[in-house]
């Protein structure tokens, strides 16, 4: 007895819409900057305190500066790609601004002097 196993799979290509995820990718870091930050983690877990030296404090201050540059470089440079991006669109330039500012502006409740 044979199953229809293949037309129930081009029916269900067929019919059945395939979903796009179109979610941002917030925080997309560079493997060789992931791959860093990963032995950093490596270099801080060997650091226990009864082995810690000299030697292996200045061995994780080195990789923690290197992470951190890499991480500043990644930064800016996505920074600019992005503000090239907005050349024509004011709308995407001042959203993309506005997500930069520090302080946002929200009403809050006054008192009087009776409470």
């Amino acid at each position: 007895m044979k199953c229809g196993c293949n037309s129930i799979q081009i029916l269900t290509e067929h019919f059945i819409p395939v979903k796009v995820d179109r979610r941002k990718r917030k925080g997309k870091m560079a493997i060789q900057i992931h791959n860093q930050a990963n032995q950093r983690k490596r270099q801080s877990v060997e650091d226990e305190p009864q082995y810690k030296s000299g030697r292996n404090d200045e061995i994780y201050r080195k990789l923690r500066n290197k992470v951190v540059s890499m991480i500043r470089a990644d930064g800016y440079e996505n920074q600019t790609r992005i503000l090239q991006s907005f050349k024509g669109r004011p709308k995407n330039f001042y959203s993309y601004m506005r997500s930069l500012q520090t302080v946002k502006d929200t009403v809050v409740a006054l008192k009087g002097d009776d409470g």
